[in-house]
């Protein structure tokens, strides 16, 4: 049981869980429900309120259930825990911890786990590496020599203008597409508008390379270094913390900061094919059997 937090990647996502053998659902019974939980995340409420609040887990869901972090309320996590005490649930994040206090009060029998293993040392909490769907098509027609980013902007708009110049005259161009507008009024010629997952897929498979820029020195491997690694794109990154990981390939992933090649030197060499026993690693099937392997009380 996978309970994915509603957002736009919500119709791809369920259909890649099912499809992978996950069962799947959503955590509130409405957008007001999901509203009124999260305006009032740090008030305590009556118990009642909660069975307003909260989709009841399907009949026939599995002893496991995995929560993602994204808009997850401590009081989600404990109805869940109340209300089904035959249940193992674990709070994964698939994100930096910006502010662990947000579940405080959490009912210990909770497992938190996380992609990051700094967060993992720092917060005490359990690891398991991010995944990608053994279910999904991955195949690539062709290569319109871009450099692809995808997603919110959040500072980076210096760095992709930084990119944007070393790629000058070198045949690739920097095809960004950003949710949400610069602020300060900074003229923005990257901005777009909302895309859905299946659109970035296309978008991946027609491109030479995927821009990784992360928001953290202590984030782990991305969705970005995923699709990387499964569509067999060349990776620019700067978390320098992806040259420790098994895939690392310097014919295939360009450290920012490190790498001392030119970005049009690096692109025009041949991509290497991935390990496919490496690869594996890294499915969704995999990724789920981890946690059945490690006991509550393993910690990374």
């Amino acid at each position: 049981m996978i309970i994915y937090y509603d957002n736009g990647h919500l119709p791809l996502f369920r259909d890649l869980f099912r499809n992978c053998g996950s069962g799947w659902s959503t955590q509130h019974r409405s957008d007001i429900a999901r509203f009124l939980d999260l305006f009032f995340r740090k008030k305590k409420l009556p118990s009642f309120i909660d069975e307003l609040l909260f989709r009841p887990l399907p009949k026939d869901c599995d002893d496991l259930v995995i929560v993602f972090d994204s808009m997850t309320t401590a009081r989600y996590l404990n109805w869940l825990s109340r209300t089904y005490p035959e249940k193992r649930i674990i709070l994964w994040f698939w994100n930096r911890v910006t502010d662990i206090t947000r579940f405080e009060g959490l009912d210990p029998k909770v497992e938190i786990w996380s992609y990051s293993p700094q967060d993992c040392d720092q917060f005490g909490l359990r690891y398991n590496t991010p995944f990608y769907f053994d279910c999904l098509e991955t195949s690539c027609p062709g290569n319109d020599r871009s450099v692809l980013f995808v997603g919110r902007e959040k500072g980076r708009g210096a760095m992709l203008e930084e990119i944007r110049c070393a790629l000058s005259g070198s045949g690739y161009t920097l095809r960004t597409h950003l949710v949400h507008q610069l602020p300060f009024g900074f003229d923005d010629p990257f901005r777009s508008s909302f895309l859905s997952y299946e659109q970035n897929l296309e978008l991946v498979k027609n491109c030479s390379a995927i821009l990784d820029l992360t928001a953290s020195a202590n984030a782990g491997p991305s969705l970005r270094v995923m699709e990387s690694l499964f569509f067999g794109k060349k990776l620019i990154t700067d978390n320098l913390s992806v040259g420790d990981l098994p895939f690392y390939n310097p014919e295939n992933i360009y450290l920012m900061g490190k790498d001392r090649r030119a970005l049009s030197d690096f692109l025009d060499a041949p991509c290497a094919a991935a390990d496919p026993s490496v690869q594996s690693d890294y499915l969704f099937s995999h990724w789920i059997t981890r946690f059945t392997e490690k006991t509550p009380t393993d910690v990374s």
